[in-house]
């Protein structure tokens, strides 16, 4: 569908460990695209011949869930819809921002609530994952993945496979 390109950041070094690990060495069809939430998240999870590879990710990480934020759930509590999504979200505002810290316990700072409010994403789960990338190039190409027909448990019609290459 196009080309993500995607920078995982060094002080998460057990997440890029993992995304390796499940990914593979080849790069491709090892990574399948599981659920397609437009104007919220694309998740991607491991193939099978790679699952038995996961590992227990704890949140190490608490950055904001902007757009263009990839990030991990605890894989082995399987909190989440994959091993790994990408963060669509439409921005926020002040008063959503106060009734998710509201709902959620949370209290985001200044910059926080800024970035939420610029860029959009999911704030209702910060501190619940860890935020290890981002997206540098190519969102057009998510928000495309984000947009395919799905069942009715948000999971793409025709399988999606995440490739990639090292630089």
């Amino acid at each position: 569908m196009g080309v993500l390109t995607l920078d995982l950041y060094g002080d998460t070094p057990q997440h890029q460990r993992q995304f390796f690990a499940l990914a593979g060495t080849q790069g491709s069809d090892t990574m399948v695209f599981t659920q397609v939430l437009r104007d919220y998240l694309i998740a991607f999870e491991a193939s099978a011949q790679h699952a038995d590879q996961r590992k227990r990710l704890l949140p190490e990480y608490h950055t904001p869930l902007c757009r263009g934020a990839i990030a991990a759930f605890d894989t082995l509590k399987n909190h989440g819809p994959g091993d790994f999504f990408i963060v669509l979200g439409r921005p926020q505002t002040e008063e959503s921002l106060n009734r998710i810290e509201k709902q959620e316990g949370l209290q985001f700072s200044e910059k926080d609530r800024a970035a939420y409010k610029k860029w959009g994403g999911i704030p209702q789960w910060q501190g619940k994952c860890s935020v290890f990338g981002k997206v540098t190039a190519g969102m057009e190409v998510a928000d495309r993945i984000a947009a395919v027909p799905r069942d009715a448990a948000n999971r793409p019609l025709s399988p999606i496979w995440l490739c990639y290459k090292m630089k």
